[in-house]
């Protein structure tokens, strides 16, 4: 399946559940939430386009997030997957309201993540939020 039809149908899905009980519905920095539909390992890192609707732009399941100004890093056990841990990072200057995901960088391996995060010098960013539940 092409990303942009998968992305486009997260994102459909999470329009049309907007208006339904999140079980997790947390702000992480301007624009940017923690968000469980159902349970806690739906929860996926999303940005609200308005009016209480929600793109997600990395999929369940999110259990660690940290943050400055200008970068979001993540940590994600794909669908619940806890022997798989991808690291993402958010660049969340220049960000499209249209396209959030297009500032997404990943999934990256731990070492991967590190590289870039040196790359980009973002080694002081920790995650300050961990979901210990779904670690």
């Amino acid at each position: 399946m092409n990303l942009k039809y998968f992305i486009l149908i997260i994102s459909l899905t999470l329009s049309f559940t907007s208006c339904q009980d999140l079980v997790h519905n947390e702000k992480i920095i301007e624009g940017f939430y923690l968000i469980a539909v159902d349970i806690n390992e739906d929860m996926d890192l999303s940005y609200e386009v308005g009016s209480g609707n929600f793109v997600g732009i990395i999929g369940q399941t999110v259990f660690a997030v940290g943050f400055n100004k200008n970068y979001i890093i993540a940590k994600q056990h794909p669908y619940n997957n806890r022997k798989i841990t991808n690291y993402y990072i958010v660049m969340i200057d220049n960000l499209d309201p249209l396209w959030p995901e297009k500032n997404v960088i990943g999934p990256f391996t731990k070492q991967e993540f590190n590289l870039k995060r040196q790359e980009l010098n973002i080694t002081d960013i920790k995650f300050t939020k961990v979901i210990r539940s779904l670690e």
